[in-house]
């Protein structure tokens, strides 16, 4: 007779003390372990995760400027034990629908991950259109078989066969608008990054361009506009977040030395002091 296959529940963290109790209260119960890999949080978070007893494997492994996010799931994934992993935010929460489905996939030797959708809340509210509800992505894998790839938005890639489970993830996202903002000055600077790095060079239009096309795929082509006043804010913050990212691109490659200002300004000094 197959034993049971393990399961893992895997997550990053940092600062965390107001979502971790939800999130592991509704998995202790059905998952065999959870794995918390935490980028030295400064609050209750580990405090927190501790005390919830022996299924709670917590790692502290600081991230740095870099700011790598699939590293730290792949560190995750190093000290995970479970047969399967299932990856998660802190802020998601399964549903018992997908938690059933998820307990009767794993004992498959058909696939090797399975994909499922996400019910995204913006602001506290479910969200139908500005591009939710095409999330479908396989975050539940049998160890050996997966890894997480680039280090913001993180992708997992399975090696083998992939299914579609039909439940759904709820994913409750930011507290307020001011997380939002926050989680925004946060990942601006490492798009901006990330464009340099691919050796665009930034001109005006692009400052123009983006944004506009980002608010306009969110509210019109996606349908954002289905979720009232919500779907309108979301989709002004995209063209926002945007803008900021491209204007830190172009600040960095248009850097002007401060020192060089201090300089001429002593230039224009010596050549030209004050007379009594």
């Amino acid at each position: 007779m197959t034993s049971k296959p393990k399961l893992s529940a895997c997550t990053i963290s940092k600062n965390e003390q107001e979502d971790l109790p939800g999130f592991i209260e509704h998995l202790i119960n059905w998952v065999d372990e959870i794995v918390i890999v935490d980028d030295c949080s400064s609050d209750k978070t580990k405090e927190i995760a501790l005390s919830y007893g022996s299924k709670i494997t917590f790692i502290e492994n600081l991230m740095g400027e870099e700011r790598d996010f699939g590293g730290q799931r792949n560190i995750c994934i190093a000290n995970a034990t479970g047969d399967w992993l299932l990856h998660m935010d802190v802020d998601e929460r399964v549903t018992p629908q997908l938690a059933t489905e998820i307990l009767k996939g794993i004992k498959t030797e058909k696939y090797q991950g399975y994909k499922y959708r996400r019910l995204n809340f913006f602001l506290h509210r479910p969200m139908k259109g500005g591009g939710f509800a095409s999330w479908n992505k396989p975050q539940l894998a049998r160890a050996g078989y997966h890894k997480f790839i680039n280090k913001i938005h993180e992708n997992c890639i399975v090696e083998g066969e992939v299914g579609q489970l039909n439940g759904y993830m709820w994913h409750l996202n930011d507290v307020d608008y001011k997380e939002r903002m926050r989680k925004s000055v946060t990942y601006s600077p490492l798009e901006a990054d990330k464009l340099i790095h691919k050796g665009m060079k930034i001109k005006w239009y692009h400052l123009v361009y983006y944004p506009f096309a980002r608010a306009f795929k969110r509210y019109f082509l996606q349908k954002g506009f289905m979720d009232g006043i919500p779907g309108l804010i979301f989709a002004l913050h995209c063209f926002t977040a945007k803008f900021k990212v491209y204007s830190l691109a172009w600040n960095s490659q248009n850097m002007i030395s401060r020192k060089g200002i201090e300089d001429k300004l002593m230039d224009e000094w010596e050549k030209a002091p004050i007379k009594d």
